[in-house]
């Protein structure tokens, strides 16, 4: 895309080290193709969103952590991404509107800008990519006990996602519009 978006990859990347292994580099790659893809339909700031889909799951640790609206991983991304953006010359505009997508990603129907819109779809149209779901399968085989209630639980995840759907893209891409 351009060399300050390859920086926020190779930023990224070296966070995504020390996540949980379903929301590592592969699924921070596959939201930044969503939020392209959704960026251009819905007329946002393509840069910006796919910067934030990268750096959106960077605080999330391998080990459960309590989270709250005012206190998750996507406002710890935002604190942890806001000195780096800011490194790079962005301008205050451009680093707040991806700081809110980042702040607001964990929150269900919270959204107040297009781009948090957009980070929160491509984030949860994860589960509608081929190879992503059979990642997202396996994990949870391993912690629902048999494939069949795997398969029972992710239904119901993609279920809940497609209501909270904030953008007609996503629900193009999910087939339900």
């Amino acid at each position: 895309m351009n060399e300050i978006v390859d920086k926020v990859i190779e930023f990224a990347s070296k966070h995504y080290q020390k996540s949980d292994g379903i929301h590592g580099i592969s699924h921070a790659k596959t939201t930044a193709k969503f939020a392209e893809v959704l960026a251009k339909a819905e007329g946002a700031n393509v840069e910006n969103c796919v910067m934030a889909a990268w750096l959106h799951d960077i605080a999330r640790k391998k080990e459960w952590v309590v989270e709250t609206p005012e206190e998750n991983h996507g406002v710890w991304a935002a604190r942890l991404s806001r000195p780096f953006l800011e490194s790079l010359g962005l301008s205050g505009a451009d680093i707040g509107e991806i700081c809110t997508a980042l702040s607001e990603h964990c929150l269900p129907g919270k959204q107040t800008t297009l781009a948090s819109k957009i980070l929160w779809d491509s984030d949860k149209l994860n589960h509608f990519d081929k190879e992503r779901e059979k990642e997202y399968l396996k994990y949870l085989a391993k912690e629902q006990g048999t494939p069949e209630k795997a398969r029972q639980t992710e239904e119901k995840i993609r279920a809940g996602y497609i209501k909270h759907f904030q953008t007609k893209t996503a629900r193009e891409l999910s087939g339900q519009n």
